[in-house]
């Protein structure tokens, strides 16, 4: 890293160039005013000329020195700190000692410390210069007897300096606390958001070691629930989490506060003031219950920030309680506690929404494959039954048969719902299903035996990863249709092909029967949807899959196209096939 970056990016390196700049400043300065003012200094005029000329140079040589990094800053800010103070005394020695112009460099020396070490470096430097600051004003009366020496001008001199002090110090302090504030902010936990107790114990943990407050208190409601969320923490007792109803505790802040920040100094004082933040301006009011008795009563609050909560899925308020030296700067961080709390819970409630809705998609799904599988199956399989029965006394032989199809039927159906099993368990189970050509196959020659329908199956070379997505839907969906072809549209003959095009599979699924009631002509999806008609079952499965449908329907059959969309390695969908 050269000097320009090291300049621009470490903050040491601004301190002390700024230091050195401004060191070199003051010296020059100095110098010329004392060049101008031959009368300054009385004593010593030559030596502290030509110290004056040695601090300028040595200033100088400095600033090229923390320009070009020869040392390393933190050994170098020592050194040069010492420096200073030893040569800031020397300076008033040689002139007026206690009275002399150039007690200002004893404040620069003290800026400087404030700068470098905060304030801990402010109070030792004090301490060091107030000290040569009352020896050279004792020398000067004492042993010189300086004849102008005024007592009071001294006492004044060491009072500014103590006060600049105390000011820096507390400047500094403050900065300090502002950085650790802002330090815990950035190190905000994410909790995991699979528990809601999990996530406000370490939010309200974090929220209090942050704010100083030992207690914090949150309600928030979701919209459609009948309750309230209400969340207590303090660190003796930790966290404790309940539900109340929306009147357990009233208002929780009067009507025109509901979506103010605002805090209160002492609750229980009548007129107590409340330091209202409404768009960015503070007000001072006085209210007589700025929040509700009841709530007041059963925590003992007595001060408190109070911070609203507001997403699109909650609505809420946060109460930071007995912070002590409680102040406006307090609201600045409250809002940011409360907006980090308020965006937790929010990913919390998206997060349940999303878990629900996932469940209940697969709800559904698994309906419809039962419906589109299992149902259908078990219908042939009854009308197998009726008809074994009829002939069993008569043709043994027929029967027989009867039974063996129903026997096969029951062998691919129990194989089909192992699959569906499989796919349900975590990491979709085992790899062990049969190819979709295998199934369909299969499919094909159960309709054969239990309808005695022709039926072909042309796969158009197209192979499916086993087990894919788009493979289990093109499976159901032509299932789906070669039945309602068999069952309803007294067809004698079923077609099947497959395509693979522009990364979409197409199904056509065409019958020689008398076509679906109720439609005649050509539909899409969109036109099945609002008249209700045709296949229900395929319009859902097409239409939750994003896929297009149409449908040819007249009395001499049915034609159905289907469009589906492919997805890469890690899509929805599974892998694409390759023809």
């Amino acid at each position: 890293m050269n000097s320009a970056a090291e300049w621009r990016y470490l903050p040491r390196r601004r301190i002390e160039l700024l230091i050195a700049l401004s060191r070199l400043i003051f010296a020059s300065f100095s110098l010329v005013a004392v060049s101008l003012d031959p009368s300054q200094p009385a004593r010593y005029q030559q030596l502290a000329y030509g110290l004056m000329a040695g601090y300028v140079i040595y200033s100088l040589i400095i600033g090229l020195v923390v320009w070009q990094d020869s040392f390393r800053l933190a050994k170098l800010a020592v050194i040069t700190h010492i420096c200073d103070l030893v040569i800031f005394t020397a300076f008033m020695f040689f002139t007026e000692g206690a009275r002399s112009p150039f007690f200002a460099y004893i404040i620069f020396c003290v800026l400087c410390a404030t700068l470098r070490w905060h304030w801990r470096g402010a109070l030792y430097t004090f301490i060091l210069a107030l000290s040569a600051y009352f020896a050279l004003g004792l020398y000067g009366d004492q042993i010189l007897h300086h004849s102008d020496f005024n007592l009071g001008t001294f006492i004044v001199r060491g009072s500014y300096l103590t006060i600049v002090t105390l000011l820096l110090i507390h400047i500094s302090a403050q900065q300090l606390r502002i950085r650790k504030e802002f330090a815990a902010l950035a190190r905000w936990p994410r909790p995991e958001l699979s528990d809601l107790g999990d996530i406000l114990q370490k939010l309200l943990s974090q929220a209090s070691a942050i704010s100083g407050a030992p207690r914090l208190l949150t309600f928030w409601e979701e919209p459609e629930e009948p309750w309230v969320h209400k969340a207590f923490y303090s660190r003796e007792a930790g966290l404790q989490m309940s539900r109340e109803s929306p009147d357990a505790f009233g208002e929780l802040v009067p009507e025109q506060w509901r979506d103010e920040n605002f805090l209160c100094y002492d609750v229980n004082r009548p007129g107590t003031v409340v330091l209202l933040e409404p768009e960015n301006t503070l007000h001072h009011l006085r209210a007589n219950c700025p929040i509700s008795r009841e709530l007041q009563s059963r925590y003992g609050v007595r001060s408190f920030l109070s911070m609203h909560l507001k997403t699109k899925r909650l609505n809420g308020r946060l109460f930071l309680l007995d912070k002590p030296a409680i102040t406006s700067d307090d609201l600045v961080m409250g809002n940011m506690i409360a907006a980090r709390i308020a965006e937790a819970l929010n990913e919390y409630c998206l997060m349940a929404e999303l878990r629900s809705a996932a469940i209940n998609g697969e709800r559904i799904h698994l309906a419809r494959d039962l419906h589109d599988g299992l149902l259908q199956s078990l219908a042939a399989i009854g009308m197998k039954i009726q008809s074994a029965s009829r002939v069993i006394e008569s043709d043994s032989r027929l029967a027989r048969r009867e039974l063996a199809d129903i026997g096969k039927l029951l062998l691919s159906e129990q194989r089909d719902l192992r699959c569906l099993i499989q796919e349900l368990k975590p990491m979709g189970g085992r790899n062990d299903h049969p190819s979709l050509q295998h199934r369909l196959e299969d499919l094909a020659g159960l309709i054969r035996r239990i309808w005695g329908l022709r039926v072909e199956i042309d796969m158009g070379g197209i192979e499916f990863p086993t087990a894919s997505m788009v493979e289990r839907e093109v499976y159901f969906l032509v299932r789906e249709a070669l039945v309602n072809g068999a069952r309803h549209a007294a067809a004698s003959s079923l077609k099947v092909c497959l395509e693979a095009k522009d990364r979409h599979i197409c199904i056509t699924v065409a019958d020689n029967g008398n076509g679906f009631p109720l439609l005649a002509g050509e539909y899409d999806l969109a036109s099945l949807k609002a008249t209700q008609a045709g296949p229900g079952s395929i319009v859902a499965r097409v239409g939750a899959l994003g896929g297009s449908l149409t449908i040819n329907s007249s009395q001499s059959g049915a034609c159905l196209r289907i469009r589906l969309e492919l997805r890469g390695p890690g899509g929805g969908n599974g892998d694409s096939p390759s023809a």
